[in-house]
């Protein structure tokens, strides 16, 4: 009699051991299931409180210095008095060089920067500290853009035109002109993959205003365009190698590499937005739906139009701009920089109001305020 109690208390022991495994399992499952579906939008409340300085570095710089400022790699390039200055992550100059420009642009991108003379016809394309090439043009310069190889767009003046656009590659071989006779070209830079130039400009002949966003092959030849009526186009960016992002005041569009929307998202008021090259954008916007009148909130969204997380802050944001999986967020006063997934990266406080934020490199940043430069680790 004990053994065949035992032989049965056995098998019921073995018995709910199965079913609590089997549950489990379903559970895991379950969980797993709900969290594919839900793509993982979750809404993080941040602690901006939270005591967070990693600041490494501070110097001197003057207001002048900072509307001509740029980094290119990990060195801190500015106009200074007609000169270039280059400066290490200590503050010092360890280069200069006369631009003989009057008000130069400087743009620019990873390792590559350009100067270009401000409605004049000078331009000249670096590589860190190495000059690769130097050239005069016929008309006024209005812009200039430089992508992360070294291809750049010019913005200027053409007789008998509105505008044009002229694309160089990285050894300063001119690719092609491309002339507008109604639109005026705001800005143009080439995708990362060097495929496609994407051209924004603003037709302003009618009683409306109208913006249209181009993508223009390598040889100036129309791939596609996008018609945008009463619509000024703020900020165009590439998003990785081929697709990008445009944001106006109420909407954010993502556009793919043949030109063609890939989808629209629709805001109260957007603040900012930054790209990831990460396949992520970084939106901080006030929803339609909000009555909130400042943007406390960065929406992460891929680029199959899922939102990935939403960080909430306590406090305004001012701005902020993003690289692969970190975004540094200026609050006025203080910097804090983040991942998609709201773990705090790191950040400072300020004495006084952000100027500027940058990425001096990765795994630095670059914050200027009206006197000084501070550069944080993260």
């Amino acid at each position: 009699m004990k053994k065949e109690k035992s032989r049965k208390g056995k098998k019921v022991f073995f018995f709910i051991l199965i079913t609590c495994v089997i549950g489990v399992a379903a559970m895991v499952m379950f969980g797993f299931v709900m969290r594919w579906w839900s793509f993982g939008n979750n809404v993080i409340k941040m602690n901006t409180k939270i005591e967070t300085n990693t600041k490494v570095k501070e110097f001197p710089l003057t207001y002048g210095n900072q509307s001509n400022l740029i980094c290119a790699g990990g060195f801190i390039v500015l106009e200074n008095d007609g000169f270039l200055e280059w400066r290490n992550q200590l503050g010092e100059v360890v280069k200069k060089s006369e631009t003989k420009m009057n008000a130069p642009i400087i743009k620019g991108n990873r390792d590559y920067f350009v100067v270009a003379e401000n409605r004049g016809r000078k331009i000249e394309v670096y590589n860190k500290q190495s000059l690769l090439w130097k050239t005069e043009i016929d008309e006024n310069i209005s812009n200039v853009d430089v992508n992360q190889n070294g291809f750049v767009c010019l913005v200027r003046s053409y007789a008998g035109y509105r505008s044009a656009v002229e694309v160089y590659n990285n050894s300063g071989v001119k690719l092609y002109s491309a002339f507008r006779a109604n639109n005026l070209i705001t800005n143009a830079f080439v995708l990362p993959n060097n495929t496609a130039t994407v051209v924004n400009s603003m037709n302003t002949t009618g009683c409306a205003l109208g913006t249209l966003v181009e993508y223009l092959g390598m040889d100036g030849k129309t791939i596609n365009q996008l018609s945008y009526d009463n619509t000024i186009v703020l900020k165009a960016q590439a998003v990785n190698e081929k697709e990008t992002f445009v944001a106006s005041a109420k909407q954010v569009t993502l556009i793919g590499a043949n030109g063609k929307q890939l989808f629209k998202r629709s805001y109260g008021k957007v603040q900012s937005v930054a790209a990831y090259n990460a396949d992520t954008l970084a939106i901080s916007a006030i929803p339609q739906v909000a009555n909130a009148s400042e943007p406390r909130n960065i929406e992460f969204v891929n680029t199959r139009n899922e939102t990935q997380n939403t960080l909430e802050f306590p406090s305004q944001i001012k701005s902020m701009i993003a690289m692969e999986d970190a975004v540094i967020v200026n609050f006025g006063r203080k910097v804090i920089i983040v991942n998609r997934h709201g773990q705090i990266l790191g950040g400072t406080v300020l004495s006084s109001e952000v100027m500027g934020i940058r990425f001096l490199e990765k795994g630095k940043a670059l914050i200027t305020l009206s006197d000084r430069a501070v550069i944080c680790s993260y």
